[in-house]
């Protein structure tokens, strides 16, 4: 068995399974009590052989005898090499579940190494998920265990992902030094590789704070790193910034040649080509050769797009090198500063359209850069009798798109870290519970102002708004805003708009404008699931819920499953397409990376109690014809509330089976509150209201309540995202 780890451990595949064949033919042959630990490692083995479908099933197949044999210690293991398949398979949401599981039994056993472990994995899942507040705290928790084991290796890695999450936060300085400290414990291991992260870390962090002397420096030590560890590739990164660095000095000519020559080196890595073309177009822009300038951003965004479907998990680790959204945004403010503000947001939708479809698995054919499917956002806002807000944030520039059926503005905005420090603080006001409406909250009162008044004169009272978010807008409510517009008063904007939400343009234009779902007014109802511990917990007032929805119903049009009954297959099994609602009451998760990875919280089968999400690369397999899709995770989600996007990425999902409407929840809220809103909403549908009319009014009767539930707390959690996907490209 150890032959066999240490072979593979050594690249020596082919002896390592030799040795594993005669280690299980021992196994068999004499019933040993180590099978599960053999499990484990043939596991690992084909771990090393990037064959994860095999790692899994052998680590499962290792957990459960692990189990049955009340070895906790292996058992963390075996859920730390769980939610490693599962991070390498990019589906986060579960390995979160992984490798908490993991750390919670090493913590029960003072398993440090594997506490270790777990904790940096589970940083990585929340890095990945998009809530880098949390990802931050496992690093630093990692870095610790690290430094108390004296594994100074792990140390070094977990601070130069620790410095990760707090450039994502925008604290710089921090970042900075946590770099520091990885290079102090890589220069301790003499360990190049990291040394050679750390250091282009800091050369790029250095560029951006305009520290161009600090950022040569190490970006010299970089490339010295690259050519001691000997792989070209390597080299790609540290020539791309000394380009960057050439280029501000203003040796345009020595910058072009830089990157003429890695774009068309074989050697560069694919990941990092669309960033030289970009750069490229960057260049020729500061030399006023605008027509060089555009062809090369559009080659990057056609570059990347190509190369999407090969990027892997290790493209995210640098942060200058992040993703592709920064080409799409850099070449948007060419185009605006080419007075060319209309192609500019087609081009944003086109990003967003596309970086959707991606993550739900939808993309298909050649891509095509603002081909002649293109939308015309004035003719869907006048087809739709809507205004339209399309938002775009950014580090620098922040645009927002107001729309109507006759006027397109542009509007700048502040840069995307002071909408979003706004955001976060009336965020954390409304969650404790405040009432910004009798206090006068200065938070909803300047993003009002910022992100709403501009676009005013286009906005009629009691019409329709349709928000186009991004950035930390996905999981923030427009109807929380304060305004004294109109009335002279200071009231919700809720008040004087219908409001509802969609991930794009190209959603929208695909939504038909009047929606009628086939067969009578049938609702699945489904969800009070059996519990899965402090992450998913009783729904205490579920079976309330689900009674009174089912009022507004007859007998004969309701099926319902509950408790043991609500699982994954159960769902798919009753053919929800024949549906005109379905309404879950459970727990929903979201990723805001991976929507794929976004899943409503279910009971597990009792042979497999571990299959209890209902994933959303399965419901969109379902097809759908509802009118409306309720996931009313109401009650709390436990550890689980992810930053960013609330259930988007769960809605998504749902429109694209075909619902025309989904209602999801931005944040766990009362348990007594949510029955009363779920009631009078359905009581509106009865009347014939349309959904978003329907939660409307439902939401304005808890806020004119004497009541507690007047607060936004109560009643602001729910959002509704409209626009069913189009079924072919």
């Amino acid at each position: 068995m150890y032959q066999a780890l240490s072979y593979a451990r050594l690249g020596q595949l082919a002896v390592a399974a030799t040795a594993l064949e005669r280690a299980q033919a021992l196994a068999d042959r004499t019933h040993s009590q180590v099978q599960d630990e053999l499990f484990s490692i043939r596991g690992i083995v084909a771990l090393q052989n990037d064959d994860n479908v095999v790692a899994e099933a052998l680590f499962r197949r290792g957990l459960a005898l692990a189990r049955e044999r009340r070895d906790t210690f292996l058992e963390s293991t075996l859920l730390l090499n769980l939610g490693v398949v599962a991070l390498h398979r990019e589906h986060y949401d579960e390995a979160l579940s992984w490798s908490n599981a993991a750390s919670r039994i090493a913590r029960e056993i003072d398993a440090q190494l594997v506490l270790e472990k777990a904790l940096a994995n589970v940083g990585w899942d929340f890095f990945k998920l998009g809530d880098f507040e949390k990802a931050l705290s496992n690093f630093e928790q990692a870095e610790e265990e690290a430094r108390r084991l004296g594994a100074i290796y792990d140390q070094a890695e977990w601070l130069n992902d620790a410095g990760l999450a707090e450039l994502q936060l925008g604290n710089t300085a921090a970042a900075g030094t946590s770099y520091k400290k990885a290079l102090t414990a890589a220069e301790q291991l003499q360990n190049r590789q990291e040394m050679l992260e750390a250091e282009l870390e800091l050369a790029v962090l250095f560029f951006d704070e305009q520290r161009f002397d600090e950022s040569q420096a190490s970006c010299a030590s970089a490339m010295h790193l690259a050519d001691s560890i000997g792989t070209r590739s390597l080299r790609a990164d540290p020539l791309l910034v000394d380009g960057l660095l050439l280029a501000h000095k203003g040796e345009t000519a020595e910058a072009i040649r830089i990157f003429s020559r890695l774009e068309h080196d074989a050697q560069t890595p694919p990941s990092r080509r669309w960033e030289i073309e970009n750069a490229l177009a960057n260049v020729y822009n500061q030399t006023h050769d605008f027509r060089s300038s555009e062809r090369w951003y559009r080659r990057s965004i056609e570059t990347f797009e190509e190369q999407r479907a090969n990027l892997s998990t290790d493209e995210l680790k640098l942060s200058f090198f992040t993703n592709g959204t920064d080409l799409y945004r850099e070449y948007a403010d060419f185009l605006i500063a080419r007075h060319q503000a209309a192609t500019a947001l087609e081009l944003v939708d086109l990003g967003r359209a596309r970086t959707l479809q991606d993550g739900l698995g939808l993309s298909s054919g050649k891509f095509r850069l603002l081909s002649q499917h293109s939308v015309n956002p004035q003719a869907v806002a006048g087809r739709l009798n809507a205004t339209i807000l399309f938002y775009s944030l950014a580090p620098r520039r922040s645009y927002l798109w107001a729309v109507s059926a006759h006027r397109t503005l542009l509007i700048p905005l502040p840069a995307e870290m002071e909408i979003e420090r706004h955001i976060r603080s009336y965020q954390r006001f409304l969650l404790q519970s405040g009432d910004p409406l009798r206090l006068g909250n200065e938070d909803a009162l300047y993003l009002y102002k910022t992100l709403v008044a501009p676009a005013q004169p286009l906005i009629a009272r009691n019409s329709t708004v349709v928000v186009i978010p991004d950035g930390g807008l996905y999981g923030f409510n427009f109807e929380t805003l304060l305004t004294s517009a109109g009335s002279g008063r200071l009231h919700y904007w809720i008040e004087d708009v219908t409001l509802t939400t969609t991930p794009s343009l190209r959603v929208l234009s695909a939504s038909p404008p009047e929606f009628q779902p086939p067969g009578p007014k049938k609702i699945l109802l489904i969800g009070d699931p059996i519990s899965h511990g402090e992450d998913y917990p009783a729904l205490t007032n579920a079976s309330l819920e689900i009674a009174d929805v089912r009022r507004h119903f007859s007998n004969l049009s309701v099926v319902s499953l509950t408790g043991a009954k609500a699982t994954p297959a159960a769902y798919q099994a009753n053919r929800p397409g024949g549906y005109a609602y379905v309404h879950f009451v459970a727990h929903g998760t979201a990723s805001r990376l991976s929507p794929l990875d976004s899943a409503v919280i279910l009971s597990g089968p009792p042979a497999q109690p571990d299959e209890f999400k209902l994933y959303a690369r399965d419901i969109v397999q379902q097809r759908l014809s509802a009118e409306l899709v309720t996931i009313s995770a109401c009650y709390g989600s436990g550890t689980r509330v992810y930053a960013g996007e609330g259930l988007v990425g769960l809605a998504w999902a749902f429109l694209r089976a075909g619902s025309h409407n989904v209602i999801g929840a931005l944040w766990p809220v009362s348990d007594a509150s949510t029955p009363a809103l779920m009631d009078k909403m359905y009581s509106e549908l009865e009347e014939g209201r349309p959904p978003m009319v329907a939660l409307r009014d439902a939401k304005l009767a808890l806020l004119h309540s004497p009541q507690t539930f007047r607060k936004p707390l109560y009643w602001a959690a729910f959002q509704l995202y409209t626009g069913a996907f189009k079924t072919q490209d």
